[in-house]
């Protein structure tokens, strides 16, 4: 059985709980890691969007691009827990704003490489205070 060296700037408590999840989530291959084993990897939720390029501009302002996120209901739910969950951040005018997380690809239809479109998905990380707020109260 390898051995896991890790050799970050981690406090000593945490190279401790780090090891200990690495052993947790070994596999038959050394190499690979489980991370959906791992609870601070969970997501608090996920859905997906698509921006498409508009087929007829009606005036010189009109947008290039529209698109939808799409939850399913379930993921819908946990979006409304995580955001009334959120405190808040100042944006670069000074309004408190939410950030929702979004990565996003250039990609091409497969029927059509000439049609061009960005896909991606919305998702944020489970937070201590989320993934509190998930268990049940104890009555």
């Amino acid at each position: 059985m390898p051995q896991w060296n890790v050799k970050y700037n981690f406090a000593s408590a945490r190279r401790i709980e780090l090891l200990s999840l690495l052993s947790q989530t070994r596999s038959s291959n050394p190499t690979t890691l489980s991370l959906k084993k791992m609870p601070q990897f969970e997501k608090a939720f996920q859905a997906y969007f698509s921006l498409m390029p508009v087929r007829e501009k009606k005036h010189e302002r009109a947008p290039d691009m529209s698109g939808s996120v799409d939850f399913s209901l379930e993921e819908a739910m946990k979006f409304a827990d995580w955001i009334v969950s959120q405190p808040g951040e100042q944006d670069w005018k000074g309004d408190t704003v939410i950030k929702i997380p979004l990565v996003g690809w250039n990609k091409e239809s497969k029927n059509n490489p000439d049609f061009k479109f960005i896909g991606g998905t919305c998702s944020a990380l489970k937070t201590e205070k989320t993934a509190e707020s998930d268990t049940p109260p104890p009555f």
